[in-house]
């Protein structure tokens, strides 16, 4: 606390890290030295000297007491104040309170994949660790927005409850869509159906049709959805009820019918692969480099939105549209 308040401001911040190993206590007499683990009563003698265990890359977040989750989570966006990163299908957001997952979380994995904030007079709080702001389902794949101040944190939080946050989505449907509306001049129907007694909206269009011998109608859809409220399993419950198509692989909407157990074995396919949020702090429209994957444009009130998309949705949503069709294909031509 003395040699250096603001790492530790309080006496349980200094104790904390004798705690968790960080604190290293070299005592030298005459010709020898010895290094021991420094505790909180340790007494400090003439000649001692006290030492910090840190990461010296800047890629990890100090102190981390845990090894690195085993999977990827690709970064498409990083700045000082928040990320975009790519969540994998599987892979929860938090770790539930029943437990089962152990690290195995999006939460865990983020000190390890996203760099500290620099030390700088101009940023807002620092969060110990980077949060993500919203969550995705287990089965779903794709964007992810975290904060890494508490200001950021603040002002996403915001955005996303008043929906300035426009989020798109891919999915795979088992049948041929109900298509009872009339398309805007971009192509995309509107839902108006409550989801659990909340209004829900959702706007939507296809993509490709497949010919499916498994599938309902023997047609699978790939669908975009761009959800305009945030229900929990809004795209789902509309995929299901409102266009009598579930997305492939979803256990908890496909109804369990005997086509929709022959698609359940690779997960679900839905993926979150675009958003556009306003930045919390950008005031200057940045310069991207040409090949990345983000861009930044002003709107009308005059915010900086920060926009950013996959490369390409996963490969599994090609794959299953081309083996489906390819089968169909052969086993109903005539011999």
């Amino acid at each position: 606390m003395v040699l250096d308040p603001p790492t530790y401001p309080s006496l349980s911040a200094a104790r904390k890290a004798c705690r968790k190993g960080n604190v290293i206590l070299i005592r030298t007499s005459q010709n020898n030295s010895t290094r021991i683990r420094g505790r909180a009563g340790d007494r400090v003698h003439p000649a001692d000297t006290i030492h910090i265990q840190t990461r010296l890359s800047n890629s990890f977040y100090p102190s981390l007491t845990y090894a690195k989750p085993a999977f990827d989570l690709p970064v498409i966006y990083e700045d000082d104040e928040i990320a975009i990163v790519d969540k994998p299908a599987g892979i929860v957001t938090y770790s539930h309170r029943k437990g089962g997952h152990g690290r195995m979380t999006v939460r865990a994995a983020l000190p390890y994949c996203l760099r500290p904030p620099r030390n700088s007079n101009g940023l807002r709080q620092i969060l110990r660790r980077p949060s993500p702001v919203h969550r995705l389902d287990k089965a779903t794949s794709g964007l992810m927005v975290i904060a890494k101040t508490k200001g950021a944190m603040i002002d996403l939080s915001k955005s996303f409850a008043e929906r300035s946050v426009s989020k798109t989505y891919t999915a795979i449907l088992n049948g041929l869509p109900d298509d009872d509306g009339m398309a805007d001049d971009d192509g995309y129907t509107l839902i108006n159906q409550p989801v659990v007694g909340k209004e829900a909206i959702t706007k939507w269009k296809p993509l490709q049709y497949s010919k499916s011998l498994k599938a309902n109608n023997n047609i699978l859809t790939m669908v975009e959805f761009q959800p305009k409220t945030g229900r929990y399993h809004q795209l789902r419950d509309h995929s299901a009820n409102a266009l009598s198509c579930p997305i492939v692989g979803d256990t908890e909407h496909d109804g369990g019918t005997e086509s929709a157990l022959k698609f359940r074995e690779n997960g679900m396919y839905l993926c979150s692969n675009k958003i556009t949020l306003p930045h919390p702090t950008l005031v200057d429209l940045p310069s991207p480099p040409p090949d990345a994957p983000y861009s930044f444009h002003r709107s009308d009130d005059g915010r900086i939105l920060l926009s950013a998309a996959l490369p390409s949705i996963p490969e599994k949503f090609n794959k299953l549209m081309s083996r489906e069709q390819q089968r169909a294909e052969k086993y109903s031509s005539p011999s």
